[in-house]
């Protein structure tokens, strides 16, 4: 009887991995800098809290629109290709904060977080079931759930470095919406830097495939195709939907981002001041 545990990944996907977790990492950071900006929107555009609310609408309406042309996109295009194409949405709507800054529209601004959502949910779309294929498919829970741990991180990096940013506009170093503008422009050169990494790097074309169809297909497949074989034998929505771990699933999804997507946005733009100041939360985040 063989004991032996599967490994998390091959030593081929090493890069690859590491690659897919970073991305993890950034969209957790710039999904939770959202909601600490909305309150430095208030401030310099002059809105409403009602008509900031907006801002989710544009993020998780993004989602709403684009995960499923994302997921049909990589059915035909494969893993790279929407990899690439996630990080293009991603890049593209960071840089269109420079124009929006310049212009001071709330609209631009709500243009451009669309943009970025929509690549941040191309990414979200493909980077589970692609990091799910590097490996033993009974070791695929262990990498997703070891890459959402990255996006974790990046959930608590976001808020402070949105704060960070934040105080020195209180301090005076830094006003109006010039804050706002160096934030995503840095998190737009630092997401162009990854897609021109992952487009030249070898390690973006190597090959992958679940355990299962290695054993029925033999060889594997480039990652550029996988997904078409990985999915050809994949069953309808009609017979989804007849599965009840989906069905729970998909609710369990659902109630875990209800939360997320109201209450706690909400919370950050209604609340009363807390008891320590400002200034006297400086020294935290001061260089």
């Amino acid at each position: 009887m063989n004991t032996s545990r599967a490994p998390l990944t091959s030593k081929k996907y090493y890069l690859l991995f590491a690659f897919l977790t970073s991305i993890f990492l950034m969209w957790g950071l710039a999904l939770t800098l959202m909601d600490v900006l909305n309150k430095h929107f208030q401030a310099e555009l002059h809105i409403s809290k009602s008509k900031s609310s907006l801002i989710q609408l544009a993020t998780f309406g993004a989602y709403t629109l684009v995960a499923l042309p994302a997921g049909f996109y990589m059915k035909k295009f494969g893993y790279r290709s929407a990899i690439l194409g996630g990080l293009f949405l991603f890049a593209a709507g960071a840089f269109l904060f420079i124009p929006a800054a310049s212009a001071g529209s709330f609209s631009f601004f709500l243009f451009a977080l669309f943009v970025l959502a929509s690549g941040m949910a191309s990414l979200e779309t493909v980077a589970h079931p692609y990091v799910a294929a590097l490996g033993d498919q009974k070791t695929s829970d262990q990498r997703i759930n070891f890459a959402q741990s990255f996006n974790g991180l990046g959930g608590v990096l976001g808020p402070a470095i949105g704060s960070f940013f934040l105080l020195k506009a209180e301090r005076g170093e830094i006003s109006d919406l010039s804050t706002v503008k160096s934030l995503y422009v840095t998190i737009g050169c630092v997401i162009t830097l990854m897609g021109l990494i992952f487009a030249f790097s070898p390690f973006s074309r190597v090959k992958v495939g679940s355990a299962a169809h290695n054993q029925q297909s033999g060889p594997q497949t480039d990652s550029s195709s996988v997904t078409q074989s990985a999915t050809r034998t994949s069953p309808p929505l009609k017979d989804l939907l007849k599965e009840r771990h989906f069905i729970f699933a998909v609710v369990a999804q659902f109630l875990m981002w209800l939360p997320k997507v109201a209450p706690g946005p909400i919370l950050l733009i209604t609340g009363k001041k807390p008891c320590i100041s400002v200034q006297s939360m400086q020294g935290i985040f001061s260089p």
